[in-house]
């Protein structure tokens, strides 16, 4: 028996619970993205080992697509595979820091680019927001604690005001819109800045 993707997805609409899945996960989302602008600095240790863990529970599938193993095996090899990636990620702390802030920002500018220029080249988009990325990994490996706490509140920001308008049906204008991100991204920074005062760079 293999794990069938899109068997589950099959299950999964025809129990008739789409919306209501779609609505969690998002919910799940909003609250982890609200987690990211408000401590974002704080839980970058945390943030660290589940990047690891979910990058390595994904090298684990792919390697158990590789062979015909049963099931249980398959499950054995990502779990393996997710708890050494994680032990790695928190080894390597700093680099897997870097790492996470650029892949934050890349997420971030591509969504950014296809929202106001949805009819743009991809590749362009795609070189953009790869140079992004590698720069703000950069900012965020040289100054730490003050490119980390500006990049996680505007991810962070960025994805809960978005996602919380996606989810209600809400339309506002687009200074209403731009001006709600810049809002809650900066009270995220201040709130992120003053409660980790002490900690320094």
């Amino acid at each position: 028996m293999n794990f069938d993707l899109d068997a589950l997805r099959e299950l999964i609409a025809q129990s008739g619970q789409q919306e209501l899945i779609v609505t969690v996960i998002c919910i799940i989302g909003i609250a982890v993205a609200a987690a990211n602008c408000f401590a974002g600095y704080r839980l970058m240790q945390i943030w660290v080992f589940l990047f690891g863990v979910v990058a390595g529970a994904a090298v684990g599938y792919w390697l158990g697509l590789q062979f015909p193993l049963s099931v249980p095996v398959r499950a054995v090899i990502i779990f393996v595979a997710a708890v050494l990636f994680g032990a790695l990620a928190g080894f390597f702390q700093t680099a897997a820091s870097m790492l996470l802030c650029g892949l934050m920002s890349f997420s971030l500018a591509w969504s950014l680019l296809l929202f106001l220029f949805g009819g743009g080249s991809p590749i362009s988009f795609l070189i953009t927001a790869a140079f992004v990325g590698i720069l703000c990994g950069l900012l965020a490996l040289l100054l730490k604690r003050p490119a980390i706490i500006v990049i996680t509140a505007f991810c962070g920001g960025y994805t809960v005001w978005s996602s919380v308008n996606s989810l209600l049906g809400l339309l506002y204008s687009r200074s209403i819109y731009w001006g709600g991100i810049a809002a809650l991204s900066v009270i995220g920074m201040i709130v992120q800045f003053v409660t980790t005062r002490k900690e320094g760079r």
